[in-house]
């Protein structure tokens, strides 16, 4: 699809002013396709454009340095792509009450991934915001067991909760 297809797309539906316009690009890994051009579009109309990716690929033509761009990451191997890392603005990690690591409270395994040795880690120069979710396995016995871990580990390690509150609220 068209990056300009797209934007008009996103204006015809725009109904009244939210002050800052947020694009949020996810799916899949989304640094699969070229979305440089997509971005760039976006960016020149007034929008703010966040990628959400597991952090494996880089996009060459995407503009990373823009004020207008903010790539969270959640990783789901046991490296994150050395191009991709200076440019991440935060990290999201998915805990699972049994798969904490002790040290850090970051997942040993990422959604049942297969990371060799473990989920990659934030980088050691890392300054960006490290974001912690409880599982979600649509069992309440075990959702609580698995937020109350998320919540443990942000407190002890300083990391932010980050919770899917349509789900707490049944808004699904």
């Amino acid at each position: 699809v068209a990056p300009a297809y797209i934007l008009e797309k996103l204006n015809s539906m725009q109904t009244e002013s939210f002050g800052t316009a947020l694009v949020v690009i996810s799916g899949g890994e989304p640094f699969r396709q070229n979305i440089g051009p997509l971005a760039n579009v976006l960016i020149d109309a007034g929008y703010y454009v966040q990628v959400e990716t597991n952090g494996t690929l880089y996009c060459e033509t995407f503009p990373f340095d823009s004020d207008h761009t903010t790539i969270v990451c959640s990783p789901k191997t046991g490296t994150l792509n050395k191009r991709l890392i200076p440019h991440i603005d935060a990290l999201k990690y998915v805990v699972h009450a049994d798969q904490i690591d002790p040290e850090d409270g970051l997942p040993l395994q990422a959604l049942a991934h297969s990371a060799r040795p473990v989920t990659a880690k934030p980088p050691k120069d890392f300054v960006g915001e490290v974001y912690v979710q409880p599982v979600d396995v649509d069992d309440p016995a075990e959702n609580l067991r698995h937020t109350d871990a998320a919540i443990r580990s942000c407190m002890k390690h300083g990391y932010t909760l980050c919770i899917q509150l349509h789900k707490i609220l049944n808004l699904e």
